[in-house]
């Protein structure tokens, strides 16, 4: 009877196990969400149906196939480092490990993982499951470059407004400085006429300016017109040179220009809104931080 009874126990564990190895089984096979478990060896051992749809392998094409057929070539060291760690006891938690796809677009994958122990307390296999988050991935990196680019146009508009500020007061300058000039005595005409075309630059400089704070939204979206035309270089240098020239006696700086090429050769294509700003800005910024000496420009 006793040997009966310890029969009958062994029979009805045996049974146990096997019901609930066919449950894990059933329970693997039809489980909405990927599911895998690889042996110690890392070849892998079940491959449930989700993981097929996730992969686009088919079970057969995996089962006894080595665990690192699943990861993208880029990141298969890292992704192999990580499912070592988890059978030393490191499990997978919220682990983010990218996973092949026949389509060639690889999926990212949440996992968690289990290890499995015979009745010896022998690691004997590891079952992870996943939660594909791809979408959520791209989601979330939409999110952040849309938020870089609106931190990206706050920066450029304050950029822009500040430019704008500082290259108002240069036109303005002339033509306030050139105006008054206009009242000194014993002016001859030519002297004259030459004021009143450095005022009329510097009021089409102005209305320029004005156009560019007009479009700043083609700023934001990065479509700044750049217009090109045949623009002489020699005429830009000697009008700048006109236009410091009083600024740059006044604090008793030596103001310096240098063209060498004849006005025939000195023509090229460019913005010449855009060359006159920047070329200004230096001058300004040469006669705003000069205490004495000389300065000079040109090419």
């Amino acid at each position: 009877r006793g040997t009966d009874f310890v029969i009958t126990e062994r029979k009805k564990i045996e049974l146990e196990l096997r019901e609930t190895k066919e449950y894990l089984e059933n329970l693997i096979k039809f489980a909405n969400a990927p599911i895998i478990t690889w042996s110690t060896d890392m070849k892998i051992t079940e491959f449930n149906h989700a993981f097929e749809k996730l992969t686009g392998l088919s079970k057969d094409q995996v089962i006894d196939r080595p665990l690192q057929i699943l990861f993208p070539y880029e990141s298969m060291h890292r992704s192999m480092s990580i499912v070592r760690r988890a059978m030393e006891g490191e499990l997978l938690d919220d682990i983010e490990i990218p996973i092949f796809n026949v389509s060639g677009i690889n999926r990212i994958v949440m996992w968690h993982s289990a290890n499995i122990f015979d009745s010896n307390g022998n690691l004997i296999a590891t079952i992870a499951q996943g939660n594909d988050i791809t979408e959520r991935k791209r989601v979330e990196q939409e999110l952040i470059e849309a938020k870089e680019k609106a931190e990206e146009s706050d920066r450029l508009k304050s950029a822009f407004l500040a430019n704008m500020s500082h290259e108002i007061r240069t036109p303005m300058n002339g033509i306030m400085g050139f105006a008054n000039l206009l009242n000194e005595p014993d002016l001859t005409g030519d002297e004259q006429k030459e004021y009143i075309q450095i005022i009329e630059k510097s009021g089409r400089r102005m209305l320029n300016i004005i156009n560019d704070i007009i479009d700043i939204s083609k700023i934001e979206a990065g479509l700044m017109k750049i217009d090109i035309t045949e623009t002489n270089v020699n005429e830009k240098i000697e009008y700048i040179y006109t236009f410091f020239k009083p600024e740059a006696e006044s604090k008793h700086i030596k103001l310096i220009f240098k063209s060498p090429l004849p006005d025939t050769e000195a023509t090229i294509k460019t913005d010449k809104e855009k060359l006159y700003a920047v070329l200004t800005n230096l001058v300004k910024n040469a006669i705003k931080f000069s205490e004495n000496g000389t300065i000079e420009f040109g090419y």
